[in-house]
């Protein structure tokens, strides 16, 4: 017997990364159903590091509270000497100072199995149910849409949707029947030992790093939500992976030679796993009305924490635009703009992703610096310039080999803003008529339209109120907010601290703010704006 329903996107995969696409998209008042195969939830606290770039979109989507709750700041790592005598520290992850337009600058640590918990509570607050027990068999698609048979218990569901979104892993069947290529290559020689386990004994307040002179190393990282748990991850010419996965006495005899310490106890396995170096990409993220995200799309080295990070930036560039077209507001062509302006910052990324493994599972021994991030990871310069979406009039349309930079931007040469950019946040702005009352852009994003910045009253006085956005202008400190026109309904703002403007730019101009947090079009005035959104429609 068997069942069929209607949605108007199912997501394969209830992972982070579809639980992020299903915000995004019942948030835009899309219908959507998400399953996963699993009949249980995983565990484990691989995938912890959370970037600033991604915490800058959980602000955009409302939740990143709930992502911080379940988190902490990262402990140091402690060097320990072959001798396991504790040296000199450092941090793996880049710390920094947050600013008025980077208000989150250092990566925050949430174990993903507590992470995910957080997206689920906000899906379920939405009303979004996730079906676990429900595997993708099959899948048709026609002009209309995609029709997905799930296995249910033995039984069949078909489900019915206008887009199918898969973010089932790099092992995921979406991909293969929809039949997408996912080239790149799988190096079984280089693999990792990876859990949580529990221990007692390490000093919770650092991360650990034992090694030995052979080129054995391992990791040991408390997690903050426990008292006994520590994630571990060991490589070394002398580990047997599946056997010391698999044998609690080995796994303590392997914890204490690499420590020097016997007295170190190794209790419980909570989740521990052997991992294998997989470095692939898709050669689309889209087949007609079938998509992928994260994993699914492109797999690679976890140095550096970008494949989370990466699926979440998928989803919010992805998800605004397939809100258009199943309203019917855009073409589906806007989609082909997904791989444009994804695709070069994927490749990018698995080209550093690989030079950082190659350094850190090297038999002959991992170089220091192989465990140390640049500020790139935090995934702030990712730009898409040279986008046929964006538009700017200011600096003109971007060089074609401006590819070459998308992962981590131009920003060692210019902080100068490009349509294509991230979006900076500036605080200090107070509402005409609000009592003093300040605000920040951060809080004015929204990921279900676009937002619109007019620096100057007069081209204010042509501008006027999208239903598809929402316009503020925002006036330089010293103006009288009591001469300001607030003509068209248009929310006017005075920049008190200034530091819109120095962010921005001095000079009189327009910016349309994406969805996702982008800076989809820096324009002269109304003209320029029209040719902004006439570009989303036409695609």
């Amino acid at each position: 017997m068997s069942t069929s329903t209607s949605t108007d996107v199912l997501i394969v995969g209830a992972g982070p990364v579809g639980l992020v696409s299903a915000i995004v998209l019942t948030k835009n008042g899309l219908s959507v159903r998400i399953v996963d195969k699993e009949s249980k939830y995983a565990i484990g606290m691989r995938g912890a590091g959370i970037h600033p770039r991604t915490l800058e979109s959980y602000h955009i989507l409302g939740i990143v509270r709930d992502i911080q709750a379940a988190g902490s700041e990262f402990h140091p790592v402690l060097e320990h000497d072959h001798e396991g005598k504790p040296g000199k520290t450092f941090h793996m992850v880049p710390k920094g100072e947050p600013t008025p337009d980077t208000p989150y600058a250092s990566t925050l640590c949430v174990p993903q199995d507590a992470h995910s918990a957080a997206l689920r509570s906000v899906l379920q607050g939405l009303g979004v149910k996730i079906e676990l027990g429900k595997e993708l068999v099959r899948l048709e698609q026609n002009d209309a849409g995609v029709t997905a048979t799930l296995n249910v218990s033995g039984e069949e569901e078909v489900v019915n949707a206008k887009y199918l979104l898969g973010t089932d892993g790099a092992k995921g069947v979406t991909r293969k029947l929809a039949g997408i290529n996912f080239l790149g290559e799988s190096k079984q020689d280089i693999g990792m030992l990876i859990g949580d386990v529990e221990m007692s004994g390490p000093d919770r307040k650092v991360w650990h790093k034992f090694q030995d002179a052979r080129g054995n190393w391992l990791m040991a990282y408390p997690r903050h939500d426990s008292e006994t748990v520590f994630f571990v991850a060991s490589f070394g010419p002398d580990l047997d992976i599946s056997r010391t996965a698999s044998d609690h006495n080995l796994l303590k005899e392997w914890v204490h030679s690499l420590s020097k310490d016997s007295s170190i106890e190794v209790g419980k396995t909570v989740a521990l796993g052997e991992w294998r170096l997989n470095v692939r990409m898709a050669d689309d993220f889209r087949a007609g009305r079938v998509l992928l995200a994260g994993d699914a799309a492109h797999v690679h080295a976890p140095t550096a924490a970008q494949g989370l990070n990466s699926g979440v930036m998928d989803a919010m560039n992805l998800c605004w635009k397939l809100a258009l077209v199943c309203s019917t507001r855009a073409p589906q062509k806007i989609l082909d703009s997904y791989m444009l302006e994804r695709g070069p910052t994927i490749a990018d990324m698995l080209a550093f992703t690989s030079k950082l493994a190659a350094a850190q599972f090297n038999k002959a021994g991992a170089k220091d610096e192989s465990f140390r991030r640049p500020p790139s990871v935090q995934q702030l310069g990712v730009h898409c310039r040279w986008s046929s979406l964006v538009l700017d009039e200011v600096h003109g349309p971007w060089d074609e080999t401006g590819r070459d930079g998308a992962y981590d931007g131009d920003s060692s040469k210019t902080r100068e803003l490009h349509a294509g950019d991230r979006a900076p946040d500036a605080p200090g702005l107070v509402r005409l008529g609000s009592d003093g009352i300040s605000t920040r852009l951060f809080d004015i994003f929204s990921a279900v339209r676009h937002t619109i910045l007019v620096f100057d009253e007069s081209l204010a006085r042509t501008i006027h109120a999208r239903e598809d956005a929402r316009t503020i202008v925002i006036l330089p400190r010293g103006k009288d907010l009591a001469e300001a026109s607030n003509s068209d309904g248009l929310e006017v703002y005075q920049d008190v601290e200034g530091y819109a403007h120095a962010v921005y730019g001095p000079m009189p101009k327009v910016v349309a703010v994406r969805p996702d947090g982008v800076v989809g079009g820096i324009v002269k005035g109304l003209s320029g704006l029209t040719d902004y959104f006439a570009r989303l429609y036409a695609a």
